[in-house]
């Protein structure tokens, strides 16, 4: 179902964002995209799933293309995918409702790296706010001038032959701040499954010999707060992506280690005791996942993980 408003009949760029009852974030998002440098040459394309908590109310002050779908019908690979096939734009920007870009030159700056015809897609910085609501021990705190990276290998064989870390390393996509060239998305479309859509998509990309960048410059605000369960079932999908596309093995963390490190940096960014309760068990809830898929997969294979978490 469209409700059609665009702000530019033939953009340059097409931003589509995945939406369910993003009441908290969806205006603060919406405002920082539509306050680019190049929101001229850009659409917004929502795809809703199902609101009902007045997100839909919200974006009707927006020059934006509204689509829905059945909340069943959702799914990471293919409710892009869908949004790929609506793009008038010649790049698809991928992001979240509750993503905020921090300046307005995001935009311009991922479509930079374009003028080179081999890259495929750019990839961006989540950074966490320095905000009192929000866990310190998080905050993104820059200790260094950010460095854009860019990997391509015209030999799949090289990409083959690396360490899952340097894999890892090179394929840590991540569709809540990304760029793509749109004809690379119709060859190279994201995969269907529940998770890990583009890190898959990222893999696919270099196997195939396209460049893919990572700009640090190109950032975004994005934060959940802690959530026992949330946090142990996040961590354990990463720890049986990064096993199943690139054999990395879970690594456990040093608890009495570890938390003396907390209290130290309590102590040295003088943060209040409280989040150091919170971060205890975020490392509990880590280490948790780790043991229990470290068991799991002793019993399943690569394809019984794939087919039980993420198809």
């Amino acid at each position: 179902m469209l409700n059609t408003n665009p702000l530019n009949n033939r953009p340059i760029i097409s931003i589509v964002i995945p939406v369910k009852n993003g009441i908290a974030t969806i205006k603060a998002c919406l405002d920082a995209i539509f306050a680019q440098t190049l929101i001229e040459e850009t659409e917004v394309i929502i795809i809703d799933s199902g609101s009902t908590d007045g997100t839909l109310e919200i974006i009707k002050d927006y020059a934006i293309r509204l689509y829905k779908i059945p909340p069943k019908n959702f799914n990471h690979g293919s409710t892009r995918n869908y949004g790929v096939s609506l793009a008038k734009g010649e790049f698809v920007v991928m992001t979240v409702q509750d993503a905020i870009a921090t300046n307005d030159n995001w935009l311009k700056q991922m479509l930079y790296h374009f003028d080179d015809n081999t890259v495929a897609g750019v990839c961006g910085m989540q950074m966490i706010p320095q905000k009192q609501s929000i866990n310190p021990f998080e905050w993104t705190r820059p200790i260094s001038q950010p460095n854009i990276r860019s990997f391509q290998y015209t030999n799949e064989l090289d990409f083959l032959k690396l360490a899952p870390l340097k894999k890892r390393e090179v394929c840590g996509w991540d569709n809540v701040n990304s760029m793509y060239r749109k004809t690379i998305l119709e060859q190279i479309p994201f995969d269907t499954v529940k998770f890990g859509e583009d890190i898959r998509w990222a893999i696919k990309s270099i196997q195939a010999g396209f460049k893919i960048v990572y700009d640090p410059n190109c950032k975004v605000a994005h934060y959940h707060p802690f959530d026992k369960k949330l946090e142990f079932d996040r961590k354990y999908i990463e720890l049986a992506q990064d096993y199943v596309l690139l054999d990395l093995n879970a690594k456990h963390i040093p608890v009495f280690k570890s938390i003396a490190q907390l209290i130290y940096r309590a102590i040295k960014w003088r943060i209040n005791p409280k989040w150091i309760k919170v971060q205890i068990q975020r490392l509990l809830q880590y280490n948790k996942a780790c043991h229990q898929f470290d068991k799991d997969k002793k019993i399943s294979s690569k394809t019984e993980i794939t087919k039980t978490l993420f198809s």
